[in-house]
């Protein structure tokens, strides 16, 4: 059983990504609130896996901030990355 699983994900890990798989992932934070949660606008990005940081333009809307930091920041040898959302 376990040489089977094994064998599988590494035939997953060998496949060349497709144009609409995932290759960033973005960890945002919320605020608990007595309306329910509320969510807290970045002012910053950074790595997870190193102490790369980009900064939030003071007008940049949400979209175009998670668009320039997935296009600027550094991935793994696998083409992944993990960012953080950094809240006031």
């Amino acid at each position: 059983m376990q040489t089977n699983l094994k064998n599988r994900v590494e035939a997953l890990e060998r496949q060349a990504p497709s144009p609409d798989s995932i290759d960033t992932i973005i960890v945002s934070f919320v605020e608990s609130s007595a309306a329910g949660p509320v969510r807290c606008e970045p002012v910053a990005m950074g790595s997870h896996a190193s102490n790369w940081r980009l900064e939030r333009e003071p007008s940049e809307d949400l979209e175009a901030f998670r668009d320039r930091a997935k296009a600027t920041c550094p991935r793994n040898a696998g083409g992944m990355a993990m960012l953080l959302e950094l809240p006031e």
